[in-house]
Order: structure tokens, then C-alpha cells, then sequence
């Protein structure tokens, strides 16, 4: 079963914070609100977050001083600040106080997105070790995974490049299960070093011309989730 990325975003602006929610669930997250302290910690006591978008410049306790305090009852959820100010002095002391990462006013919608799904890869935990799957149909291919390519009917291989084999991989791990685009980019991240939207979109393409046919789609979009393999060969299981 898919679950959403659950986001918390403390501002104490509600055009901020009804902005930021809409766009996070746009893109496939589970989203809550808070306008201060007070209710931020509120929020955390209830349920878990994957990640904490907190505004330092607000009244009561701000988020330089709510930080320390988060950091250490949940040390597992990722931690950006988020203040209109923009001096070398301010990113220090949100990155001592407990912030995994730090972003100023006015933000780009895009960037700030870009960097939750990037703190969210890097606190990710280590796919536990596996076997690698049995050789698969794919339309008029078999992928193997233990040897990296793609046979055809006649017996000849293609070797696929590194981020083609990474996601295919990944993709037969659970055939016909969704597979959310945040895992895909962890294990593309993994494998080049880097990895973007769309590095993966363009990757995804480029496996579909290899695979797919007129008959069958193989890699299949599920909007706002992933992507799903469909097994098998046309007119086959």
C-alpha cells in the first residue's frame, strides 16, 4: 500500500501556510498546518512527520529556539527553516541549532519542493540487501536482473545503462504493486551520485522505447503516486 509523505508546515501567515499545503498535496504528500509554537507542537504529539517545515520569525518562541527542542524528541524527521532573512549568521545558527537544511524568502514553489524530496532521500534508510529477482517477461524481452540486460526472443542481450538497470530493478522488485517516484529517485540517486525529476522522467522514457509496444504498455504512470510494472508478453500472463 502507497503512503503519502506526511509534511507539517508551521508559519504564522495562513496565505503561507493554505499555499504551501495546496502545492505539497498537489505533489503527493499528506499535509498539516500550524501558526505557531504552541500548535506545532501540538500537530508533532499526534502523529508522525516525515519532515518539519518551520518559519523562524514568529511571535512567542521562534523557530530558532523551537528548534533544539524538536531535534531532540524526534530525531528522525527532517528539519528545514524557513525565514525571510538571508545572512551567512542566520544559516549557521539554524544548521546548529538541529536544521537539516535552511531556505529564505520569497521561496520558488519548485525549489523548496526539491529540497524536502532531497532531505527525505538522505534520511531514508538503506534498502535492506535482497536476491535478485527471477528473470522476467517483458513483452518480447526477459529483463535479468542478475545479469543487467534485456533478452530478446533469439537469445541476444542489451545491456541497459546504469540508471535504466537501476529502475528496471527496482521496478521488478514487486511487479504490478505501485512504485512511488521517491523510491525511484533514492535508488537513482544512489547509483549516479545525483538524480532530478527529470533525469528519472527522461530514463523512464527511454525504458519505455525499449520495452513497450503497440500491444502492451509495460511501464505504466499512476498519477500523483509512481509507476507500476505490468508483466508478461502480449497475448501471454
Amino acid at each position: 500500500m502507497h503512503i503519502s509523505p506526511a509534511i507539517l508546515i508551521v508559519d504564522d501567515e495562513r496565505l503561507t501556510r493554505d499555499m504551501l499545503c495546496r502545492y505539497f498535496e498537489q505533489e503527493g504528500f499528506a499535509t498539516d498546518q500550524a501558526q505557531n509554537g504552541e500548535e506545532m507542537l501540538e500537530r508533532l504529539a499526534e502523529r508522525p512527520y516525515d519532515v518539519l517545515l518551520l518559519d523562524i520569525l514568529m511571535p512567542g518562541p521562534d523557530g530558532l529556539s523551537l528548534a533544539p527542542k524538536v531535534r531532540e524528541r524526534y530525531p528522525g524527521m527532517g528539519l528545514v527553516l524557513v525565514t525571510s532573512k538571508d545572512s551567512d549568521l542566520d544559516r549557521i545558527l539554524g544548521l546548529e541549532v538541529g536544521a537539516d537544511d535552511y531556505i529564505t524568502k520569497p521561496f520558488n514553489l519548485r525549489e523548496i519542493l526539491a529540497r524536502v524530496r532531497a532531505l527525505r532521500r538522505r534520511l531514508a534508510p538503506p534498502l535492506a540487501a535482497e536476491t535478485e529477482a527471477e528473470p522476467i517477461a517483458l513483452n518480447h524481452w526477459r529483463f535479468d536482473p542478475a545479469s543487467g540486460g534485456l533478452i530478446n526472443d533469439d537469445g541476444e542481450p542489451r545491456l541497459l545503462p546504469k540508471g535504466e538497470l537501476v529502475i528496471l530493478k527496482e521496478l521488478t522488485r514487486r511487479p504490478g504493486v505501485v512504485c512511488p517516484r521517491e523510491q525511484l529517485l533514492g535508488v537513482l540517486e544512489r547509483a549516479q551520485g545525483q538524480a532530478s525529476s527529470r533525469s528519472l522522467d527522461v530514463q523512464i522514457s527511454r525504458l519505455r522505447g525499449r520495452i513497450d509496444d503497440e500491444a502492451r504498455e509495460v511501464i505504466v504512470t499512476v498519477r500523483g503516486m509512481g509507476y507500476v510494472l505490468q508483466v508478461g508478453s502480449p497475448g501471454g500472463g
